[in-house]
């Protein structure tokens, strides 16, 4: 899944802020025929949100995850020959298709066969990779689009993509069943179910003995712990305050690196700073997204929001009103690649720990198609504003910031709901 993920998102999409730039100044593309590419990118991905779980119906994981990477690679490799607005405007779309048919939904899907514990764990070391991809490599295809061509760049990508893809199909298997194993914790996340329904039940009767008693009868260390294993359940209300909170961590997580190089470039940042700053903004999301999954199995995902929200408000709103400044830049940019990771593995955490059992196909693919709305809804706008302002986005990253506040309060008041049921 790592090698997937990396492959069908982490040295496609996430790279394809580096070519922004040169595309604009080689060619001619505007700021708003830039925002069109990555809006039609963004509704073909969702497009494919939307279908995916019948896709997953009629193809394998494997099988399906290798159609969407390969959709990848055709389209950096068709970038690669593509002259005008209407050629890369094409390849955004086969570019939105294999994004949005080859990252979550099949993860989400291959890990819950793999894990009965430790999910959280297993997804933030899978969606790593997406941001390993960032970690010195936009130097190396700005160095060979600067001193070979633009096409080049775009073909020595396409082929690392094509490679990938292939090494991860002949790894991957859609379940443990497939080599004659077990879901990892398969038996311990069984024992702790049945404790914790006899612990809330004992609490619920008022009788603290009978609950220590069940928990240790079921192997369980203590009912507390067992009570707080259990998963929510999303009553109808809720579902829309759910569909917001994605709508909107689409739009600060996943517009803001769309323009990323963009709007440093306005602001006069080199193309080669920009460069060490996507491989900056690699490490520190790869950090946040492993501590992230370490941190929610040891404090819970309730207590990650404070430290990642908090993060990304003040790195993105750093950012925005100092790009001038190279010391608060780099330490902002790794602020913000640090609190990043609540769309992606934050994301996941959400579902699995808002959801029950029997939501969960449908809350990960309302998430996925919710992130999707996020950008489809507001990719296109940043450009507008540029092209009306005198080419300025800082507006916008201004905007991303400030975004971030009624969003963790609404996610943190999801939480607090779901403990009082547990109660």
């Amino acid at each position: 899944c790592a090698l997937a993920i990396f492959g069908n998102s982490g040295i496609t999409d996430s790279m394809f802020s580096v070519y922004q730039p040169f595309i604009m100044d080689k060619y001619g593309v505007t700021n708003t025929q830039m925002s069109l590419i990555l809006t039609v990118k963004s509704i073909t991905a969702l497009v494919s949100a939307v279908v995916s779980v019948k896709y997953y119906r009629f193809f394998s994981i494997r099988m399906g995850m290798l159609i969407a990477s390969l959709l990848c690679f055709a389209s950096f490799f068709l970038f690669g020959f593509a002259d005008a607005f209407g050629e890369f405007f094409m390849c955004g779309v086969l570019l939105g298709f294999g994004n949005g048919l080859g990252t979550n939904i099949p993860v989400c899907m291959a890990l819950a066969n793999w894990f009965e514990k430790r999910r959280k764990v297993a997804m933030s070391i899978t969606v790593l990779a997406g941001s390993v991809s960032l970690m010195g490599i936009p130097s190396v295809f700005t160095g060979i689009i600067e001193n070979v061509s633009l096409r080049a760049g775009f073909n020595v990508n396409a082929a690392c993509v094509l490679a990938v893809t292939i090494l991860s199909f002949l790894l991957m298997r859609n379940a443990p069943s497939d080599m004659g194993c077990e879901p990892y914790g398969a038996g311990e996340a069984e024992a702790e179910d049945k404790a914790a329904k006899a612990a809330k039940a004992a609490g619920n009767s008022g009788s603290s003995a009978s609950a220590k008693a069940a928990a240790d009868d079921t192997g369980n260390a203590g009912a507390d712990a067992a009570v707080i294993s259990e998963r929510g359940s999303l009553e109808h209300g809720d579902w829309i305050i759910f569909s917001a909170i994605y709508i909107a961590v689409g739009i600060i997580c996943m517009t803001s690196y769309s323009y990323f190089s963009l709007f440093l470039s306005h602001e006069g940042v080199s193309s080669h700073t920009i460069a060490v700053l996507l491989t900056v903004t690699g490490v520190s999301v790869a950090i946040g997204k492993f501590a992230y999954g370490w941190l929610s199995e040891k404090f819970s995902s309730y207590v990650c929001n404070r430290l990642y929200f908090t993060a990304l408000f003040l790195g993105i709103g750093a950012m925005a009103l100092f790009p001038q400044n190279t010391a608060i830049l780099f330490i902002s940019v790794a602020v913000m690649g640090f609190g990043s990771p609540i769309g992606s593995v934050g994301a996941v955490s959400w579902v699995w720990d808002l959801t029950s059992h029997e939501q969960n196909d449908r809350a990960v693919q309302l998430m996925q198609i919710c992130l999707y709305i996020g950008m489809v809804g507001f990719n296109f706008l940043p450009g507008v504003i540029a092209d009306l302002i005198g080419g300025s986005y800082k507006p916008v990253y201004i905007g991303y910031a400030l975004l971030s506040l009624p969003t963790f309060f609404a996610i943190q008041y999801l939480y607090r709901k779901s403990f009082k049921k547990r109660a």
